[in-house]
């Protein structure tokens, strides 16, 4: 079994923000949706585009499909 790599650019990324802003934020990053592209809504989180990419760049490195940088 291959060995996980943590993504530690999603646990570098500041804290989020209080909820009560009425602001829309990234449950991962923290990111306000007026400060990215695109956020994806779910039942209970909210995900941007930007977390999306690392995650699928995660997922090709864990596949073998893509080499780190």
């Amino acid at each position: 079994m291959k060995e996980k790599r943590p993504i530690q650019t999603l646990m570098s990324l500041p804290t989020h923000p209080p909820k009560s802003t009425g602001s829309i934020y990234c449950s991962f990053c923290g990111i306000a949706e007026h400060e990215c592209e695109h956020i994806f809504d779910g039942p209970d989180a909210h995900i941007c585009d930007q977390c999306v990419e690392i995650a699928s760049d995660e997922l090709k490195i864990r596949r073998g499909e893509k080499h780190p940088e």
